[in-house]
């Protein structure tokens, strides 16, 4: 004899007998209560008033009787907070809600025959409003009303689970905003380079919020978040901090300053080339003077043991480890306790410093945020404090191929735990979620007197400042637009999740030139391991595009091959190789069409040898006429 409806105490009641193992009745009711309270928070909110509705209250403000009858979860004192809260309760003489009786609108109208036997009232003498054509109108005159009238319900966001919508959050609306309404004028460049940033803006928004909520429901009060990029992690964390799309209070933030030069050296316990292959799984290559880069030590104290074991400093050691020179360089006592001591060291400046933020030997668990890719600075740190506990997140993890041992006092997670989605699209582009959310401060390359050390490499610097500038800002704004929407809606994580996981499949298959420019023009900081200043640079000129044998060799050289198509415009390469599934480069036209090519790059290739030896000659003669 009753509708089909719910009620939410009872809902949640059922939900804890499934989800708890074992608890008392009275925690388990206890518990209700609060889940309940939260749900009702949370639909305060989340409600806002549609002004069509107050449009009829003006209309009909001669009807001083007027009653509001629900098809809704809550029962009608729960129902009353809510339009108290948003100040419409005093239009109304009495509330009803389908929770209180079970019985609803939508079910043949039932709710409406209880309201009027309840209040005396003949529906024909009832005028009814509402936004649901079915139940508001269709059922209003089937139970005997006979004027209705129905007013649109303007959506707040346009998204609806069940209909399979995509979630969409209208981001192109900031670029006509920023192009019609800015109060200082972009040149067109930088009007470009932020319309880019707006593209990656739910990347920034929901790895943040996606990370927050892992910090609370871990037990965390405060977050740290790793230079450089924890940087512009950060601004996210404090915006969502000031407009709070949570149900719960913010956590607090602040930065901790760190690199893996950094902290490398101070994590190993002693100077051993089985403490040193931490750094050489990674790095199977390495000159003396790029390891002593790598564990930010001054070179020059050890000059004479390197002259004792014919060492040169320069020339790259493959697999280090297995070498005899240096297996005598790091069995020497002499070199040993010297090298000890620069740990010691090291250890206790990186001590210092922690102490100087909060963090001590005695601190019993943290919360750091980094980039990713394999959370070595965590596993360091980690090594450092050995009794602290030290859960991490990154926007991706390479969980299958981690550099070091992961010790029992590390955690870690991720934004993105799709394995396809993290080896078959993001291990490509990495270095383009490093440039989006880089830092013009420069990296920490150690510590003194409690304070961090820090160098910039002004190349980096300044392109940051000059174009990368431009991406944030536009990525910050986009988040901020984001995180309005998001204080009036649940999002779920599976449909963040792809809606993220879209961008960076996109990203890799079909970069805009605008990006691939960027990311050419990019200097960043490798300092760590190959001692070196990476740049990438693949532009092909003049006849070197038609060079297919060098083409070739490019694109087996680089990892993220869709962005050289892109920024040479090599359509014709595109048709002629293809990638395989497993990510090898194969030639996809018929043999004969093959040897043609060959022949054809053969030709160039001795035009082009032909050329640079007359231009040499040419040169030689210029310089002995010169000389003359």
């Amino acid at each position: 004899g009753k509708d089909r409806e719910i009620l939410i105490p009872e809902v949640m009641l059922e939900v804890l007998k499934e989800v708890l193992i074992e608890s008392d009745e009275e925690n388990v009711v206890k518990l209700r209560d609060e889940l309940v309270e939260a749900e009702l928070q949370r639909e305060i909110q989340v409600t806002y008033v549609n002004p069509y509705f107050l449009e009829i209250i003006k209309k009909y403000k001669e009807n001083d009787e007027r009653y509001a009858i629900s098809d809704f979860y809550f029962k009608s004192d729960a129902l009353e907070r809510i339009l108290e809260a948003k100040g419409v309760l005093k239009y109304f003489k009495k509330i009803y809600s389908s929770a209180d009786v079970f019985l609803t609108k939508r079910d043949d109208g039932h709710l409406f025959n209880y309201f009027a036997e309840k209040e005396g009232i003949d529906l024909k003498n009832v005028i009814h409003s509402g936004d649901n054509k079915h139940s508001d109108i269709e059922m209003a005159k089937k139970a005997g009303i006979l004027e209705t009238i129905h007013f649109p319900n303007p959506k707040v966001y346009d998204f609806n689970p069940f209909e399979g919508s995509k979630l969409d959050f209208k981001l192109d609306e900031i670029k006509k905003v920023v192009k019609t309404n800015r109060k200082e004028s972009l040149d067109k460049r930088k009007e470009e380079l932020y319309n880019l940033g707006v593209d990656f803006a739910p990347i920034a928004y929901f790895y943040i919020y996606d990370l927050i909520k892992n910090a609370k429901l871990n037990g965390y009060d405060h977050i740290y978040y790793q230079t450089r990029e924890g940087e512009t992690f950060i601004k996210y964390h404090q915006m969502m901090a000031k407009h709070n799309p949570f149900s719960f209070d913010i956590l607090g933030s602040s930065l901790i300053e760190v690199s893996r030069v950094a902290t490398f050296s101070a994590s190993l316990q002693e100077f051993t080339i089985g403490e040193m292959l931490r750094m050489w799984s990674q790095y199977r290559m390495q000159s003396i003077k790029a390891m002593y880069k790598s564990l930010g030590i001054e070179m020059t104290p050890y000059k004479k043991f390197f002259e004792k074991y014919e060492i040169d400093v320069e020339e790259p050691i493959l697999e280090p480890y297995f070498d005899m020179q240096v297996i005598s360089l790091f069995n020497d006592e002499e070199y040993k306790k010297l090298m000890d001591e620069e740990l010691k060291n090291k250890r206790e400046s990186i001590l210092e410093y922690l102490k100087g933020i909060g963090i001590t030997e005695e601190t019993r668990k943290i919360y750091l945020v980094d980039i990713g890719w394999r959370g070595t600075i965590q596993d360091n740190l980690a090594y450092i404090l050995k009794n602290t506990f030290m859960d991490g997140s990154y926007i991706a993890l390479f969980e299958e191929a981690y550099y070091n041992y992961q010790r029992p006092n590390v955690q870690k997670f991720s934004l993105f735990t799709n394995r396809e989605i993290v080896w078959d699209y993001a291990q490509y582009i990495i270095t383009i979620f490093e440039m989006l959310f880089n830092s013009d401060s420069g990296s920490v390359i150690g510590y003194k007197d409690g304070k961090a050390i820090r160098k910039a490499k002004k190349e980096e610097t300044e392109y940051v400042k000059n174009v990368i500038s431009n991406i944030q800002q536009g990525m910050y704004e986009g988040a901020i637009y984001i995180n309005d929407q998001m204080k009036n809606r649940s999002i779920l994580y599976d449909d963040y999740q792809k809606l993220v996981n879209e961008i960076v499949v996109n990203t890799k298959l079909k970069p805009s030139k605008l990006l691939v420019d960027v990311y050419y023009g990019l200097v960043h900081n490798d300092t760590f391991g190959t001692g070196e200043y990476a740049e990438d640079k693949k532009y092909f000129k003049g006849l070197s595009r038609l060079n297919i044998l060098k083409v070739r060799n490019a694109l087996r050289d680089e990892l993220w091959k869709e962005s050289l198509y892109v920024a040479n415009d090599f359509k014709v390469y595109k048709i002629l190789f293809k990638i395989n599934k497993k990510r090898k480069l194969v030639m996809s036209l018929p043999y004969r069409a093959l040897r043609k090519c060959y022949r054809i790059a053969k030709k160039i290739l001795k035009k082009e040898d032909v050329n640079n030896k007359n231009s040499k000659e040419n040169g030689n003669k210029r310089k002995e006429k010169e000389n003359k």
